[in-house]
């Protein structure tokens, strides 16, 4: 027993050891597993964020974090951490669009974010108001920090920046100050605010610091506030931290404020206007994030964004670089159109308003086409320019529409509409870089230059990387397909790993290169028949709406020669080459500035169609509205003949009558007509005589449609009738020069008609004591919302209105006609209406849409005789 004691004794010791150790080794490792509870002392909290995915069209969530210790140091360094939570307080700033809980708390989701952060006493301004250009939508709350003297006061600012609605007008209302005037206006509303929840929570003599951010619009306004606060007593800039996303320019003396850190997307179009040439910049420092366009290491840093953007949208990640490049055409044709913001503020602004206020494709014409009508905006100098920029327009319109483009091309089609137009400046876009990495020497980019190279000819077109890159980089032969290798002055180039992703497609005859100039690269061109192509390079810097189209090589190659275009880079410093070098073969060639317009638009927007902008707007009405037309006609068509078929069948017509197409195809015709005519009033009001010559074709095949029934069937109300319509005819042609006289000539021939319809049948007393109570309501409504007329024609209206009412009550009149006079009383009382107040696209149509119509069923008014058809004995007994 003794010896066995003495042998388990060891035994016990060895386990008590391994206890030991192994308690030491939880008590080393424990921090490390959980890293939860280390992250919560050192005081990172996780929040989320609810916002709207503008490329799918519902809302998200997404984990952001918050620390209390971020604002303890000096608003002046950049921290990445508080650049990724200020996204968050400006994206769950946004109205809700497809939450379903929008139409009862627009303002939940930044309310929720700044309730997990920590902040309380939550002020709410204009979120409760239907948002408007005079309404900036903002939550303030606070949080103390800390105690004694190192304790301070942060105060949280979210101003709404999407789902905004007409907020986003205030863009547009730019000014011609040094400040941008819309922005400056909402500023100075958020810096009251600010001031008034200080004093409302009774924190004037606190230690205060403020932490502001926004998106867009509210990045406008953020930028400006930023400098009031860090310049008013409360504040400096070591206590103001300003984050903007995709912020616009702002102003054109901007200060040095170390605290206000703007981070854009280089292609994204909002933070290019107001336009540098005007003058504008941004207050503080702008970080740009990589693009396709102008970083040759691109796809390297768009691994992980792609991942992240994928879990955030579900979507894979796509570039439109076509989409950047038509925003940039629209806008260097706008700044060539207004060269300064004080051409702009008197000549565009208000146009632009009401383009945004209406999103009415109509109205939004009809501004065009009243800016084009502008010969202060619209001069000698820069004419070409307008009507190239309209045409480039048309046929932007036009390749969406029909796909016939490469931005319909690169589209993603699983995206809404929005996500696609706007993905350049699109929050996910931000979102997925920002979480893309810590390191932010590998985020941020300064390079800023590329070049747009257009190839033109069946060639073959391979781009060659030098230095890093070197090798083979992309290769598109003419008929679309890539290559892997090439040979090139005795060299055989594989296709490079893990290489640049450069923009390079083939469209409609042409080679499209979009080539960062961070780098050196050789374009060989192939020729694969004996031809003169031609290459244009225009060189491009991201955030400037420059680039002039200046020079053409061409060169005369035979079939299986080359040549090659080079490309110098060192653009790292913003200072590098900024022309290419072409091979011996290249003969360089001026362009002039007549031909450098409607070059630009060969080559930014090739299309099927050479036609001029009016062209283009004119058949884009034209088309629908004749396949309207027909589509009506055979409905029409077809209901006649079904119905001429039932009575048939039923015994009330007899069956050897035939349908009559011809007063339903008059009558469609007419109106599809009119409503050509009337868009053409609308539209180009400067075309008279087309209108007028459209107005008497209308009058011609109407009266032609009375004749033809007049010749059958002869009476006095027929003839009343026509001389109706004669009259009728003039008074719609003279509507667009003088409308009272127009107003005159319908009265009278409404007069005249009544006539025509007492001597076909005497009407009652009750049928007149209708007709006066009803002209007098009329006469009320013409004098309360038209013009009080004192002369001949206020009578003669009345007048008119009171015989019309009182024949559409004669039982024994035509159906037909009785419409047909309602109608036109109608119709003078909306022309008397229109004329005394402002003219409007639908009101006008309906006043003349009501007075064709009538016109027709007058036309029609009149029964044909019908030509019977010979039938068996027996058939005509049945009948």
């Amino acid at each position: 027993m003794t010896v066995l004691r003495k042998k388990q004794l060891p035994i016990a010791k060895r386990w008590i050891s391994l206890l030991a150790v192994f308690l030491i080794f939880l008590g080393t490792v424990s921090p490390v597993v959980f890293a939860e509870d280390e992250s919560q002392e050192s005081g990172d909290i996780t929040v989320f964020a609810t916002f709207d995915v503008s490329a799918v069209g519902f809302s998200q969530t997404w984990p952001f974090t918050f620390n209390d210790n971020w604002f303890r140091g000096k608003a002046s360094r950049y921290d990445h951490d508080i650049a990724k939570a200020s996204l968050g307080m400006s994206m769950s700033a946004f109205r809700p669009t497809w939450d379903p809980d929008a139409a009862i708390d627009p303002s939940l989701h930044v309310r929720d974010y700044l309730l997990q952060c920590g902040f309380t006493s939550l002020r709410e301004d204009d979120y409760d108001k239907n948002p408007s250009l005079y309404t900036v939508s903002t939550m303030i709350g606070s949080k103390q920090i800390g105690e004694g003297k190192d304790g301070f006061t942060l105060l949280a600012v979210g101003i709404c920046g999407g789902g905004y609605a007409n907020e986003w007008l205030s863009n547009f209302t730019i000014g011609d100050e040094n400040v941008h005037a819309g922005f400056r206006s909402a500023a100075n509303e958020v810096y009251d605010r600010i001031f008034g929840y200080i004093a409302e929570q009774k924190l004037q003599g606190n230690k205060l610091k403020v932490w502001v951010s926004g998106w867009s619009r509210s990045g406008g306004i953020a930028n400006i506030l930023g400098t009031k606060l860090a310049d008013s007593d409360y504040f400096g800039t070591d206590d103001v931290f300003v984050y903007t996303f995709g912020c616009p320019m702002t102003t054109k003396e901007p200060g040095e404020y170390p605290n206000i850190f703007n981070i854009c997307g280089k292609m994204d179009p909002v933070p290019n206007v107001p336009f540098a040439d005007w003058g504008y910049k941004r207050n503080g420092t702008t970080l740009f994030l990589p693009s396709i366009q102008t970083d040759s290491d691109y796809a390297e840093k768009l691994v992980r964004a792609k991942e992240v953007y994928q879990a955030e949208s579900s979507l894979v990640h796509w570039d439109n670089v076509e989409w950047d490049t038509e925003s940039r055409v629209i806008m260097n044709y706008l700044l060539k159109i207004a060269p300064n913001s004080k051409v702009y503020t008197e000549h565009v602004q208000e146009h632009v308003i009401n383009i945004y206020e209406t999103k009415q494709p109509i109205i939004m014409m009809r501004e065009l086409f009243a800016m084009a009508n502008d010969e202060e905006l619209i001069n000698s100098e820069n004419r070409s320019e307008a009507n190239s920029f309209l045409t480039y327009l048309a046929y932007t319109l036009f390749g969406y529409t029909t796909g016939n483009d490469l931005a319909a091309k690169y589209s993603n089609k699983e995206a809404t509409l929005s996500g696609n137009l706007l993905h350049g400046h699109s929050p996910d876009v931000y979102l997925a870089w920002l979480f893309s990495t810590d390191d932010t020497s590998e985020l941020y980019s300064n390079k800023m230059r590329y070049m747009r190279v257009v190839i033109n000819g069946d060639v073959d077109v391979a781009i060659l990387g030098q230095g890093k890159y070197r090798g083979l980089v992309k290769m598109v032969r003419a008929d679309g397909s890539e290559g892997d290798s090439i040979v090139f002055e005795g060299n055989t180039y594989g296709k490079t790993e893990h290489g640049p992703d450069i923009f390079m497609d083939r469209s409609k005859g042409q080679t499209i290169i979009l080539l960062p100039k961070d780098q050196a690269y050789d374009i060989v061109v192939y020729s694969n028949k004996s031809q003169t192509i031609d290459v244009h390079a225009i060189a491009l810097e991201a955030g400037k709406t420059n680039g002039n189209f200046n020079k053409m090589h061409y060169a005369d190659l035979r079939a299986g020669q080359y040549d090659v275009v080079r490309s110098t880079g060192n653009d790292i410093d913003g200072e590098g080459y900024y022309d290419i070098e072409t091979g011996d073969t290249f003969d360089t060639v001026e362009i002039v500035n007549g031909t450098s317009q409607e070059l630009a638009i060969d080559l930014e927007r090739s299309n099927i169609l050479k036609l001029s902008w009016k062209q283009i707007v004119i058949l884009s009405y034209l088309i629908p509205t004749v396949l309207i037309s027909f589509l009506a006609m055979n409905i029409t068509w077809f209901i006649g003949k079904h119905r001429l078929k039932r009575k048939k069948k039923e015994g009330v017509v007899p069956s050897g009558v035939r349908y009559d197409g011809v007063p339903s195809a008059c009558i469609i015709t007419s109106l599809g007509l009119f409503f050509l005519q009337d868009i053409a009033y609308w539209l180009m009001p400067s075309y008279t005589l087309q209108r007028t010559l459209l107005k008497l074709v209308i009058g011609v095949m109407l009266s032609l449609l009375c004749i033809r029934g007049y010749r059958k069937q002869p009476s006095e109300l027929s003839k009343g009738i026509l001389a109706v319509l004669l009259i009728c005819i003039p008074a719609d042609i003279a509507f667009g020069y003088a409308p009272m006289v127009s107003i005159v000539l319908i009265s009278v021939a409404g007069i005249v008609l009544c006539w025509a319809f007492f001597r076909f049948e005497r009407q009652e007393l009750w049928q007149f004591l209708l007709g006066v109570v009803f002209s007098c309501l009329s006469g009320y409504v013409m004098m309360r919302f038209g013009t009080t007329v004192y002369s001949l024609q206020y009578p003669l209206m009345i007048a008119m209105v009171c015989l019309s009412f009182t024949v559409s009550l004669s039982l024994n009149m035509p159906k037909k006609l009785r419409w047909g006079t309602l109608l036109l009383s109608l119709a003078v009382v909306l022309m008397s209406i229109q004329t005394g107040t402002e003219m409007t696209f639908l009101g006008h149509l309906i006043a003349g849409l009501v007075f064709y119509i009538a016109l027709g069923l007058f036309a029609a008014g009149t029964k044909y005789k019908k030509i019977p058809v010979i039938q068996p004995a027996a058939a005509d007994a049945a009948v």
